[in-house]
Order: structure tokens, then sequence, then C-alpha cells
């Protein structure tokens, strides 16, 4: 797919860079040929118009070392003539004079092939030689001007082949970059296609246990169908642990899935977040204490805060429900919340004693179904989604998250939000 997907930005990119290209250059060259289409019928209407000429070779009859031409006469050169015609279509000046016989007797042709357009302008063929023509209707007949396009052509010619020179320079070079950029593109795609195969993957593989275990306890409840509800307690209780578990793992990916989506809206308000870690922290007491933990709690009073109260009391629970698991016997665990004045945070740490989390795992911790020891991940009943979400949480709050622990422990999941 993402070589389709690489193929087809390549494709779309590279045929709007040719339209352009084409664009550019095609209104380049025909800009050109427009303007040495105008600039010879400028010069042709001046000498129809024109009773004196200078030349740019003056022909042997008319040189004369004192002979200065006017700046302003018309100027005859070797790719242009003009025929003055008469009112009885007779051939009665030729300019410049033609000392060939040979060109004398052409001018008939281009002067019939001229006469023969219904225009006042335009183009004939004589002898393979494109010529353009200017006809000027005078008191005493009419004018006639012949212009050799042969040099505009090799102008046009050769802007035609810079033309297409620096086009397929360019089209290569930014080929190149393209790719380039295509390659670069497609990363973050990806990763991201990865990153949803293996999340499919890991989901599918959670849900699988808690569904065999479903399945498997169904079956055992059928075997017996006339016995007492009573006695089936055992295997009907294991359903509804593992329907609780699956809906809060389909929960979980549901509330990931919004969040990667845009979707998963936050209702923010200001409202006193002290109070708010501290409802959340009481109900754990027992549970630590139950669990021969001792638990630690520093909170500074009255902390007001911007925010989802719902979304950030989940992520003071999480971050309590992991330390719980992750404990070592008899050990402390700190929960903390203050601020830090001078750079207007809010700091909330949750520190657990014990085996801590190697420093290869410090980045990948907060990837989803990641779990640094996967068999005490089983005995904990966690599928690794919560730390995810509390980094989630984090980031729609415009905070960051952190964890700081050695092999040794202890480990402390560091969160810094902006205050109102």
């Amino acid at each position: 797919m993402l070589k389709k997907l690489k193929a087809r930005f390549l494709l779309i990119t590279m045929s709007l860079i040719a339209v352009v290209l084409l664009v550019i250059f095609s209104g380049i060259y025909f800009f050109m040929a427009q303007s040495e289409k105008n600039s010879s019928l400028n010069n042709m209407r001046n000498l129809a118009k024109a009773d004196q000429f200078s030349f740019r070779h003056e022909p042997p009859m008319f040189q004369d070392p004192n002979y200065r031409p006017k700046p302003e006469m018309p100027r005859l050169g070797d790719d242009s003539f003009l025929v003055r015609i008469s009112s009885s279509d007779e051939v009665i000046q030729i300019m410049p004079p033609f000392e060939s016989q040979e060109q004398l007797a052409q001018i008939p042709t281009f002067v019939e092939l001229a006469e023969a357009q219904d225009t006042m302008e335009g183009i004939i063929l004589v002898n393979s030689t494109e010529v353009r023509f200017l006809k000027q209707m005078t008191d005493t007949g009419k004018v006639i001007v012949f212009s050799d396009r042969s040099q505009e052509l090799n102008t046009l010619n050769r802007l035609l082949m810079i033309c297409l020179l620096i086009g397929f320079l360019s089209f290569t070079l930014l080929f190149v970059i393209t790719l380039y950029l295509a390659q670069w593109a497609i990363k973050p795609v990806a990763k991201a296609w990865e990153k949803q195969k293996q999340f499919v993957a890991d989901a599918s593989h959670e849900l699988k246990t808690p569904l065999t275990v479903i399945a498997t306890n169904t079956d055992v409840v059928l075997s017996n169908p006339f016995d007492y509800v009573e006695n089936q307690s055992k295997w009907l209780h294991y359903i509804k642990t593992e329907t609780e578990r699956m809906t809060k793992l389909v929960n979980d990916l549901l509330y990931l899935a919004k969040v990667d989506d845009d979707e998963a809206l936050l209702h923010q308000s200001e409202f006193n977040i002290s109070e708010a870690f501290t409802n959340v922290c009481l109900p754990f007491e027992s549970i630590i204490f139950e669990s021969n933990k001792h638990f630690h709690m520093d909170i500074t009073p009255d902390l007001l805060v911007y925010g989802d109260e719902n979304r950030l009391k989940q992520l003071a629970i999480i971050l309590l429900d992991n330390a719980i698991k992750n404990a070592n016997e008899a050990g402390d665990i700190y929960f903390s919340l203050r601020r830090d004045a001078s750079k207007n945070k809010l700091v909330f740490s949750v520190t657990n004693t014990g085996p801590g989390i190697p420093v290869e795992h410090h980045n990948k911790i907060f990837e989803r179904f990641y779990r640094v020891d996967p068999s005490r991940a089983r005995e904990t009943g966690g599928y690794g989604l919560g730390l995810s979400i509390a980094k989630s949480i984090v980031t729609q709050h415009a905070g960051s998250i952190e964890v700081q622990s050695t092999l040794e422990g202890p480990t402390t999941f560091l969160v810094i939000l902006p205050m109102k």
C-alpha cells in the first residue's frame, strides 16, 4: 500500500510540475514569437509609409562617403524589401534595388503570391522559405513589404531548444527533489501504518484471552444444564470478571481511537485540582494498606487549574494504580502535587519503590500494549494501555509526562501541566 501511495504521490506531483513547466515555457515561447512578429510588422509598416530609407548595407549605386542617413529613416535590411505597385498593377519601384537578374525575376512571384492572399498581412512560402508580407494602400497604388522569416525562425528555434533543455533539466531536478520529499512525506504514514498493524495485532491478542476464558467457562456451565446456579457461580464469576476486563479494554481502545482522530473532546473549566486529587487518593489509602504497602500524600492546597476535571482524575488514578501494581512488598508510594511558581506550572508526580524500569524502556513505556515484563502484567491484569492513555490526557492539556527510574528503583512518573 505504501508503495502505491508513494507512486501516486510522485505521479500527481510530477504531473502538476510538468503542467506548470509547460505553461511557463509555452508562455515564454509564444510571448517571444508574438514579440518577434509585432516587431517585424511594426518595422514593415514604417517602411510602407516612408518615402526615404536607410540601408543596413548600402547598394553600390547609393554608396556616397558623405551620405549620412537620418535617424528616423526606416531601415531596409538584407532580409526585407518593398515593392511599389501603381494603380494599374505595374511595378514602379523596388527597394533596395536588386543587382541580380535572378533576384529581379522572382519579384513577380512574390507579388503574385501576396496578392493571392485576401488579408493585408500574412505569410507566403517562396522556394521553401517563409516570407512575411504587408500590404499598404497609397494614393498612387499600393506598397507591399516583404520580410524573410529565416532569422526570426532561427531565433525561435534556438529559444525552443533552450526551453526544452531547461525544461528537461528542471523536470529531472524536481523529480529527484520530489522523490526525496515523497520518501520524507511517506515516513509518518509508514510509521502510522506499522503502528496500526501492531495495534490491531495486539488488540486481537488481548481480546483473545478473555474471549477464550469466557468461552471455556460457558462450556463448563452448559455441560451441567440442570445444575443449580449456586453450584455454577464460580464459572459465572469468571465470565463476569473477564467480561468486565474486556469492557474496560474496549473502552480504552475507543478512547485512544478518538484521541487519534481528535474526537476526544475535553470539557474544560477552572477547578480546584488539590481537592480533586485528594478525593482520588482517599479511596486508594485502604487499597494500599491492604496490599501491605505505605502511602505518602503531599498535596499543596487550593491549587487551581484550567482543564478537564474527569480526565485529570483519570490520569491520577492510572498513575496510582500503576504504582500499586509495581511497588515492592511493604514498599512506599508517594503522591505529590505542587506549584512551580517560577514557571507557573503544576508539578504532579507519583513514585513507588521496588524494581525500576531499565533506561532502554523509558522511550517505549508510553506506547500502547507495551509492557516491560509481560508475565507480571498478566499477573496484575494489565493490558499496557494505561500509560498510553495517561500520556494522551497530558498531551491534550498541553503538558508533558516522563518517567524517571533506574533498574534498582524507585520509579517516578513526573507530570507538568500549565496553570490557568
